[in-house]
């Protein structure tokens, strides 16, 4: 049985499998695709890593219906799930409501309340802000964005992690699970992002900012992958968590040959 929320996940899923067949097939069998409907063991097989680390972002990021500044060095705004709001207008995607009336608020009130939480002080636990708010988000908006967000995040790490070379479907549910934990943190762009100090340092444009763990990933040397996964940024509990999933893998499925992009191949 799923929740609410699990089904909501797996319908973005389905639709992801329809674009797929569409995309193989041509648009032509669009009406077939929708008689005979996604593969719901299919799509049950590629959530299960999306229900899961749905529940690990959700125990270590704060649950906040209200606009506050998160604890980074920029004090970004922030709602709900970790929801960055790092501009005026970003709190247009939203629907607001007043906290007092439940009366749903303009958008010329929504964006009055950011600039008046941007010039708070920074990294104070996001409970402090609530009394310096008038609005909130509703629980069904925020889980719905949670389930958007979770699923475009896997979308870009698929991405993403191709750039770099790595299949990402083809890492261990563990791994896979780590790297979303990691790519909601930072961005699924993480992988691939430049260290700009570096670059200056050495001169070299192209300088990522995790040369290890892209090469730990690809070799599949998941102990190397764990101790190359700490953030300063997180906490001690999340990384020691996240560094004993990767670990799993260690166990589930050791060490073999790094799989390469569909049309490469070892020579």
């Amino acid at each position: 049985m799923h929740g609410v929320e699990d089904k909501e996940l797996l319908e973005l899923l389905e639709e992801e499998q329809k674009r797929k067949l569409l995309e193989a097939l041509g648009g032509e069998h669009e009406q077939a695709i929708d008689d005979i409907g996604a593969d719901p063991d299919r799509g049950e097989e590629h959530a299960a890593p999306l229900f899961h680390i749905r529940h690990q972002i959700r125990k270590h990021e704060a649950y906040v219906k209200h606009m506050y500044r998160d604890t980074s060095s920029e004090g970004v705004i922030t709602v709900g799930i970790g929801f960055a709001l790092p501009r005026e207008s970003d709190v247009d995607s939203f629907t607001w409501y007043e906290r007092s009336t439940k009366r749903k608020a303009t958008r010329e009130a929504a964006r009055k309340e950011w600039h008046d939480v941007k010039k708070l002080l920074k990294g104070k636990p996001a409970g402090r802000y609530r009394n310096n708010t008038t609005l909130e988000l509703s629980d069904s908006e925020i889980n719905s964005v949670f389930n958007r967000k979770l699923f475009k995040l896997q979308q870009d790490l698929r991405r993403e992690f191709g750039t770099a070379g790595i299949v990402f479907d083809h890492l261990p549910v563990p791994v896979q699970e780590a790297m979303y934990d990691m790519g909601w943190n930072m961005g699924a762009a993480f992988i691939n992002k430049v260290d700009p100090e570096k670059a200056r340092r050495m001169k070299w444009e192209d300088a990522p900012m995790w040369p290890k763990l892209t090469s730990e990933l690809f070799w599949r040397d998941w102990e190397g992958v764990a101790a190359q996964s700490n953030r300063p940024e997180v906490g001690k509990t999340r990384n020691r968590e996240i560094k004993d999933l990767i670990r799993n893998a260690l166990k589930q499925v050791g060490w073999r040959i790094p799989e390469l992009p569909e049309g490469q191949r070892w020579d």
